[in-house]
């Protein structure tokens, strides 16, 4: 389930940075992507800009019907296959369980790897930095992976369709994580 999800993640990020619609020709100029809100991770001391949410629901889960299974990425890559730094992407993945099925429900989640699919808690989580981003092919290569997460929550709150969100993520290697978000979730439905 662990590496299904961190492809499922990853093959999503490719497949928004592959897309484009039937109406796009050369000639048409580059839109500015529009960030969803404004966020910051930070890894050893470095600060990333996330200012982008995107939540994948991915339905019912097979072991709770109570809970659904979302897909939840905190990153600089835009859906129109853009990032906001022209070199280098970061992607920091939460596979949350929530008691929402349309949204990830306001609250506190927390890692647990003893029961997948238990209310209010993430089976996972990982991040990468650095990503290389080719224009060329719109394809990502290289970067950091950190992928041993041993700890770790994530709060969840809403003012309308205003997400606040902070994380903290402790690394078997004794890396610390840090990072909050404020703005929009764009939501997809992979059900």
């Amino acid at each position: 389930m662990k590496t299904s999800v961190k492809f499922l993640s990853l093959l999503v990020m490719m497949a928004m940075a592959f897309s484009c619609s039937k109406d796009d020709d050369s000639s048409s100029p580059t839109p500015t992507p529009t960030n969803l809100g404004s966020g910051t991770a930070v890894l050893d001391g470095v600060s990333n800009q996330t200012p982008n949410v995107y939540a994948f629901n991915l339905g019912e889960n097979p072991g709770n019907a109570t809970t659904t299974n979302f897909v939840l990425d905190i990153t600089n890559g835009t859906s129109d296959g853009t990032y906001s730094s022209p070199n280098t992407t970061t992607i920091i993945t939460f596979d949350i369980n929530s008691e929402s099925a349309s949204k990830v429900a306001a609250g506190t989640y927390v890692l647990d790897f003893s029961n997948l699919y238990s209310p209010s808690t993430f089976s996972d989580a990982y991040a990468h930095f650095h990503l290389i981003y080719h224009q060329s092919d719109k394809s990502l290569t290289g970067g950091d992976r950190y992928d041993d997460t041993v700890n770790g929550s994530l709060t969840i709150s809403y003012e309308g369709e205003i997400a606040h969100i902070e994380y903290e993520l402790a690394f078997a290697d004794g890396e610390t994580l840090t990072g909050e978000y404020n703005g929009k979730i764009k939501y997809y439905s992979l059900d």
